[in-house]
């Protein structure tokens, strides 16, 4: 209505000028208008940049990253400095994180009395090693050292110590072994010494000089330190002599006697062979009927065997 009666009566002023007014005004109201939502748009995304700030203020500190956690919190302390919530989240981080150092603080005491207390432990395990080692009691000092290896896996001295002592074991054991070997040797020669000694004795007393003297000879082989075969050697050897000496002598009188029974022997079949000559020669002349001679036969019979009584009859 009012652009239709400055158009009827344009050289009429007020229609226009209210015009202009009301467009000016107009114009104002849109720009309210648009400060308004620009204002609402602005707040509406400091509200959601607040808020993330807040969530990821939040994640941070349930996760532990405190310092990160108040950053994020100060950074939402600038978005809105009379919101307190930032403010209250930074200051419980602060606590979390003075609890954390504190709780660090004890941890480290608490490990460092236990570290002071395991090398303690430690000292003494490997000084009582140590000491069952020097006394020889090799197989218990390993033990210790194992210990010592279970109070501290890395440590190297309890591992050379044990390669160590194993080693001095199997040097022991081996010593061991061959002073059995020596020792069982020492017997099974003493036993042989024995045997052949007792051999040459048995021999000895059978008179078998051969058998005794070559008993006595490995009896010397086995021990030349003593002194007893090379006696019982020389004894063999005296023995001997006396004994083919008697032996001679006994050969002499035997074959004395054997040369006596011999000759007795001829001696009497020679007197039986002239018995029965006599005899026969006796018997001869008795069928001739010659008496005489008959008796002188009989007779000479009876001179070479007086006992007999044929020729008497």
């Amino acid at each position: 209505k009012l652009k239709a009666a400055a158009t009827i009566k344009p050289e009429a002023k007020q229609p226009g000028e209210e015009l202009q007014c009301i467009a000016t005004l107009r114009e104002q109201a849109k720009a309210e208008q648009a400060r308004l939502q620009e204002k609402a748009a602005q707040e509406e995304a400091l509200e959601r940049e607040y808020s993330s700030l807040l969530r990821s203020g939040e994640q941070a500190l349930e996760s532990a990253y405190y310092t990160e956690a108040i950053s994020i919190f100060k950074q939402a302390q600038q978005l809105k400095p009379e919101d307190e919530f930032p403010q209250e989240q930074i200051n419980k981080a602060d606590s979390l994180i003075l609890a954390d150092k504190e709780a660090e603080r004890r941890a480290e005491e608490e490990s460092r009395k236990k570290k002071a207390e395991l090398e303690a432990a430690y000292a003494e395990v490997l000084k009582k090693a140590e000491e069952l080692s020097e006394g020889g009691f090799l197989e218990e000092a390993i033990k210790k050292y194992q210990q010592a290896l279970e109070l501290k896996p890395l440590a190297e001295q309890p591992k050379k110590e044990i390669s160590a002592i194993k080693a001095q074991i199997e040097q022991r054991e081996e010593e061991q072994r061959k002073a059995e070997a020596a020792a069982a040797a020492a017997r099974k020669l003493e036993a042989g010494f024995n045997e052949a000694m007792q051999e040459g004795e048995n021999a000895l007393a059978n008179n078998d000089f051969t058998r005794a003297r070559n008993a006595f000879k490995r009896a010397q082989q086995m021990k030349m330190e003593s002194p007893l075969p090379q006696e019982r050697l020389e004894e063999v050897d005296a023995k001997e002599t006396v004994w083919k000496r008697s032996e001679e002598e006994r050969l002499a009188k035997e074959e004395a006697a054997r040369k006596a029974a011999a000759e007795a022997e001829a001696q009497k079949m020679a007197l039986e062979r002239d018995y029965k000559e006599a005899i026969t020669q006796a018997d001869r002349f008795f069928d001739a009927l010659e008496y005489e001679n008959a008796i002188s036969s009989y007779q000479r019979a009876l001179e070479l065997r007086p006992n007999m009584e044929y020729p008497k009859s």
